[in-house]
């Protein structure tokens, strides 16, 4: 078995948050789910190719919630101001300038609310077998039944259900319960998800955003497609399969997702000499013309302008093509003009100087 990564600890929150570093270049930091364990799950093969293929272009950063597998057991489920502040400082600690963060589950929560609480120092979002409602009651009924058998390696059946049948697996499943959390733990994580509901944030999210969801996954495919239909620069992708855990089942095609997404973001944006300044944001609603524009209207204005169509600019700003339309509709209203045409005349008399 491959050497076990160094784990450290991220103390910035006031907690003890271990955390994992591997690999080289822009950073992806993995928001974990309903539960975690960095150095028994590095022990799974399957988890630890997934880690491993991750860093082939990208600083994957891993940690531990606060409460489960080697961060600081609490007393009492965090908060969600916790929550946000242990993310906050794993990254920190961790070095990882803006990084794209990959909510999976639960962790999909976390990573939107951090997302649209701190919007400059975010590059990315990905959410993977997540969703912006608390669960339902049959689905909450299934989640307290395997927290009641924690440590038996029921919850196998609802996360990886491929692997259900095998003796090996489930008992593999067993001893990573039993790491993870406690029993206790466990049935406090599945109470504390009825403060999940995260869909008035949606339209808040400012970064780009893939969502991928397996069609058969535990939380129901029409989740993922509501996260994309409700977040502004989204793109959604349904892949095959029943697994929840991202390394169960087809693990290739969400890394074949993941990476194109990591490559069109592409690295984080160099700060200048000396300390780090936070980016402005353009005071659109105080401007005109021009320079009213957001970013990601400038750039879908001068694809349009270009002769572009709809479908094109979709692929190539990684956006859906209703996103697309909205932002015409936009464009369209800043700049005093009724028709594609009529937008690439005025591009076209557009100053140089202010040219993107």
């Amino acid at each position: 078995m491959a050497e076990q990564p160094v784990t450290r600890y991220a103390t910035g929150s006031g907690a003890h948050i271990a955390y994992q570093v591997l690999g080289h270049g822009p950073a992806v930091v993995i928001v974990p789910g309903f539960a975690s364990h960095l150095e028994v799950e590095w022990e799974d093969g399957a988890c630890r190719s997934f880690i491993r293929r991750l860093t082939a272009g990208a600083t994957v950063v891993r940690f531990d919630k606060r409460g489960t597998g080697l961060s600081d057991p609490v007393r009492e489920l965090p908060s969600l101001a916790e929550r946000d502040a242990d993310l906050a400082a794993v990254i920190a600690a961790a070095g990882a300038d803006r990084p794209v963060l990959l909510g999976f589950s639960e962790g999909g929560s976390i990573a939107v609310r951090f997302a649209v609480a701190h919007q400059e120092a975010v590059r990315g979002l990905i959410l993977y077998g997540a969703s912006a409602h608390r669960p339902p009651p049959w689905a909450m009924d299934q989640l307290r039944a395997a927290a009641a058998a924690w440590g038996t390696g029921a919850s196998i059946e609802l996360f990886a259900p491929s692997q259900a049948a095998d003796p090996a697996a489930r008992r593999d499943q067993a001893r990573f319960e039993r790491a993870a959390a406690s029993p206790a733990m466990a049935r406090a994580l599945v109470e504390s998800l009825i403060l999940t509901d995260v869909a008035g944030l949606l339209p808040d999210i400012t970064v780009p955003t893939l969502v991928v969801h397996r069609a058969q996954d535990v939380v129901p495919v029409d989740e993922g497609r509501f996260l994309a239909s409700h977040i502004p620069a989204s793109r959604f992708r349904e892949l095959a399969g029943v697994d929840h855990r991202p390394w169960a089942g087809d693990a290739q095609a969400l890394l074949d997702e993941i990476a194109g997404f990591l490559a069109w973001v592409g690295p984080a944006v160099a700060e200048t000499a000396g300390a780090a300044q936070p980016r402005r944001r353009r005071p659109a609603r105080q401007l005109t013309g021009w320079a009213s524009l957001t970013e990601r209207e400038e750039a879908v204005a001068a694809l349009a302008a270009a002769g572009c169509s709809n479908p094109e600019i979709a692929r190539r700003l990684y956006i859906s093509r209703e996103t697309v339309q909205t932002h015409l509709k936009h464009i369209f209203g800043k700049l005093g003009v009724d028709s594609r045409t009529a937008l690439a005349a005025v591009a076209a008399e557009r100053p140089a100087a202010t040219n993107p």
